[in-house]
């Protein structure tokens, strides 16, 4: 289908192949993880968002858990 400048519009790319604030921000401690930091946020316990990649009300910025964490990694010291 085109858009209407005639052109075919690519899809996002899903971010399959890890956390994508370590692709920009390189890695945070090794002994945590994103739900261990102050920046990730819970949606209603089912959808994660971190707040340095923003929230734009859809999967695009969707974060796991359990991800490796970026060097914006604040956390409390605290694994639970």
């Amino acid at each position: 289908m085109n858009d209407l400048f005639g052109e075919v519009p690519t899809p996002p790319t899903p971010h399959k192949k890890g956390n994508p604030m370590v692709t920009t921000y390189g890695r945070g401690p090794e002994e945590y993880r994103c739900k261990h930091c102050q920046h990730f946020i819970d949606r209603r316990d089912k959808y994660f968002k971190c707040s340095y990649r923003g929230n734009t009300n859809s999967p695009a910025t969707d974060h796991r858990a359990n991800w490796p964490t970026c060097s914006k990694f604040e956390g409390d010291g605290s694994k639970t």
